[in-house]
């Protein structure tokens, strides 16, 4: 060993570099810290293996500090029987490697998608330039509250949260990049904590507006049914897109809420509907109508084009995720929002239908999702059940659509003191 390391014989305790060696040698047994050109490293004893001792040694640091903290190896070593050393990886590149190493492995792929949207939108944004090794439980707990203070609801709040909880438990038990989990401590906040910042404005279309806009985009226009659908019955963009000629029974006058569509990686999957919510609903009469004549000229296109006509398929993948695809695999799929020719309308045409909204109309304010809005405030308006509006629209709890719709309370308390007298 001297012969190799001759560094080691006699140091000169007058020398500042042997000096801090030494110091380093009692304050951690068998653990060196030493300069090796330019550069320091870290060197200590492993358990021997056939009766022959056995080093673990590691240079390429850039002061003595850094190889003393990655020399912290020998504590880890002792407890495991494995190296460690602090990675120096930034959160952004560690995300990136947790989603390919573990999600896109053990998860559906489209919870990996959906995971990996989550982290680009709020956690890259926010901690993806720092070092792993250096997050703090501090750094996340505010990462959590400004999502909070932007009005990000409670449950797209934890599902951050549970991304954070299992990435970071996977940098220390698995990946071992990093010596504590910064994120296990963690809470979300309080359920009646006072959000700092306003929420989103929810608007509500006038009657000129949606007059203006079924005008532009009337009976027979692409843009014309999942607008309708979505004022008429208060259905979700995923949800509409989802509807199936086999989810509407006409005779009844009713329409089954059973999918919505999501995309992942640029390929469009059947999911259930958001936070589960399956229902069945009534249709008013202009839009039983309509959806009537829309089918009956489907049929029509159908012959038509004969065998040009493109049909649609659900392919169920291996992870049990269903995909929609044009290849005649699985079960055949009759959406309702077809072009003439069977080609499927993906939601992402509403973005060029908003653009015209927006920038030809004038109407900057409005969205998609504010019909769905307007749908639930004119109910309730017009003297409609609270209970029956939750159900219609999905809500989880009778509490989240007293909350969202509490500007219309006024007109129900004049209206129940009306009854009341």
């Amino acid at each position: 060993v001297l012969f190799l390391y001759p560094f080691l014989l006699l140091p000169d305790a007058t020398s500042p570099k042997k000096k801090g060696m030494i110091n380093m040698k009692r304050k951690i047994s068998k653990v060196l810290t030493y300069k090796r050109g330019n550069l320091w490293a870290y060197r200590f004893e492993s358990a021997p293996v056939d009766g022959k001792r056995k080093w673990i040694t590691k240079s390429g640091f850039k002061n003595q500090s850094e190889a003393y903290e990655a020399g912290m190896a020998f504590t880890q070593y002792k407890q495991t029987g494995k190296s460690f050393t602090p990675s120096n990886i930034s959160v952004s590149d560690y995300m990136d490697y947790w989603i390919d190493n573990y999600c896109k492995v053990n998860l559906k792929a489209n919870t990996a998608s959906t995971y990996k949207k989550k982290i680009d939108l709020y956690i890259k944004p926010a901690i993806g330039s720092y070092y792993l090794k250096d997050i703090e439980p501090s750094l996340l707990q505010e990462l959590i509250n400004n999502l909070f203070n932007t009005g990000m609801s409670r449950n797209s709040l934890g599902n951050v949260k549970g991304i954070l909880t299992k990435s970071f438990a996977y940098a220390k038990t698995t990946a071992r990049f990093i010596n504590d989990d910064p994120s296990a401590t963690i809470p979300l906040p309080r359920a009646k904590a006072e959000v700092k910042t306003k929420k989103k404005i929810r608007v509500v279309w006038t009657d000129e507006q949606l007059d203006t806009v079924f005008k532009t985009f009337a009976q027979g226009h692409i843009y014309h049914m999942p607008l309708l659908l979505a004022y008429r019955c208060g259905m979700r963009l995923g949800e509409i897109f989802g509807l199936m000629w086999d989810d509407i029974d006409f005779d009844k006058g009713i329409l089954s809420i059973n999918r919505q569509v999501q995309n992942h990686n640029d390929k469009w999957y059947l999911e259930n509907p958001k936070y589960d919510s399956f229902r069945t609903i009534e249709l008013d009469d202009i839009t039983l109508s309509e959806l009537k004549r829309l089918y009956e000229h489907e049929k029509e296109c159908e012959q038509y084009y004969n065998e040009y006509y493109n049909y649609i398929y659900c392919e169920t993948l291996e992870d049990d995720s269903k995909r929609l695809t044009y290849e005649p695999a699985g079960e055949s799929m009759h959406m309702v929002l077809v072009r003439d020719d069977g080609s499927w309308i993906q939601p992402r045409t509403m973005m060029h239908c908003f653009n015209v909204i927006h920038h030809k109309l004038g109407f900057t304010e409005l969205d998609f999702h504010s019909l769905r809005h307007t749908h639930a405030s004119n109910l309730l308006a017009k003297g409609a059940d609270v209970k029956y509006v939750q159900e219609r629209l999905g809500h989880k709890n009778i509490a989240t659509t007293l909350d969202i719709y509490a500007h219309v309370t006024e007109t129900m308390r004049e209206r129940n003191k009306d009854i009341l007298n």
